[in-house]
């Protein structure tokens, strides 16, 4: 069905970031007539802290565009997310959890 996209670089306000996109976009299966792409952000330090994204292109932009799958429909869905994190739109999630600590049950002596 697609492919998988990627980009690295850097937001408006300097924050380095690495984008995986499951290009091209795609009708949405839930009904209306928005085109999806869903993908994945990374803060480009080599750490696991990640965000899940999933971009909406309405039909009326769809219709401005040649293609959703075009080079013009990239760099939309890069510079989206890059200013979603700009404007602090974007979620992080750690899902490896490391434990420095182990609690221990109280000692009454």
């Amino acid at each position: 069905m697609g492919m998988e996209r990627n980009y690295q670089g850097v937001t408006v306000r300097g924050l380095p970031v690495r984008l995986q996109l499951q290009w091209p976009f795609h009708p949405s299966e839930g009904g209306s007539d928005w085109h999806v792409l869903h993908g994945r952000l990374w803060l480009a330090d080599g750490g696991d802290l990640h965000a899940d994204i999933a971009l909406n292109l309405s039909q009326s932009i769809n219709q401005v565009m040649s293609s959703p799958d075009s080079e013009l429909a990239f760099w939309v869905a890069v510079n989206t997310t890059r200013k979603a994190l700009d404007d602090k739109r974007a979620e992080y999630k750690l899902y490896e959890w490391h434990f420095l600590w182990k609690p221990r049950a109280p000692s009454w002596e």
